[in-house]
């Protein structure tokens, strides 16, 4: 997962990260140490570290790690990345936050060891922060749709198909390499998590959690694409 992808993923990914850090930092408050699983290529550990906390990312891609180091060395930040896959994290000691980003809960089928896990890693009132493709985004807007990129280094073709509770994506880059292309490809699942699902699983972690429409602080509509929850160990 996310080898292929690694080389293009930052190019692809047109989203404003220092939002989405600052967003994040809105219910981490002065929580000071943390980390943040399926980290990608770290643009949000690094703001995280930029913002004066002391995070490490985690991630289960070395493709996407080697991106988020070398990526850590040409900026001049000092940070911490470790290979580590989620549904077993566990940190040296515990921690007042744990963040993922960008649809780390979508890529686990039982997202319940994912929050037993970050449980047992923080501190008492310590905050789990995460957001997910939403149920209405993937059955409806990702699921069974074709999705096609091109500019003048690459072309890519993003295939979907639905299933019951998961969507499997193909997809085939073609990258302009001199009068050829070079063509990779890479399989992904993501699985559909309601929002009463992943509320009942945070609980039975022992969380107590609220749920939030991305980027705002209010309750998602039935249309939100995107989905934030808040959790935090009582």
């Amino acid at each position: 997962m996310y080898n292929a992808l690694a080389e293009y993923y930052d190019r692809l990914m047109d989203v404003d990260y220092d939002a989405w850090t600052d967003y994040f930092l809105s219910f981490i408050g002065d929580r000071d140490d943390g980390a943040d699983i399926a980290c990608g290529t770290g643009e949000i550990t690094l703001r995280l570290i930029a913002r004066g906390k002391k995070a490490f990312g985690a991630d289960i891609s070395d493709a996407m790690l080697s991106r988020a180091c070398a990526k850590a060395a040409q900026k001049g930040v000092r940070a911490l990345f470790v290979k580590g896959d989620m549904n077993e994290f566990s940190a040296p000691h515990p921690l007042g936050f744990v963040t993922c980003a960008c649809d780390g809960v979508n890529y686990v089928s039982n997202p319940y060891r994912v929050f037993k896990a970050v449980y047992a890693s923080l501190k008492k009132r310590g905050v789990f922060v995460f957001d997910v493709s939403s149920e209405y985004k993937l059955r409806n807007i990702i699921g069974n749709n074709t999705f096609c990129y091109e500019d003048d280094e690459l072309f890519y073709v993003w295939r979907n198909s639905l299933g019951a509770r998961h969507v499997d994506m193909s997809l085939t880059f073609f990258r302009r390499d001199g009068d050829r292309y070079v063509k990779s490809s890479e399989e992904q699942r993501q699985y559909v998590h309601t929002e009463t699902s992943l509320l009942a699983a945070l609980q039975r972690a022992g969380f107590l959690a609220e749920v939030y429409g991305f980027p705002t602080h209010s309750r998602p509509g039935k249309r939100a694409e995107r989905t934030v929850f808040v959790a935090e160990k009582v």
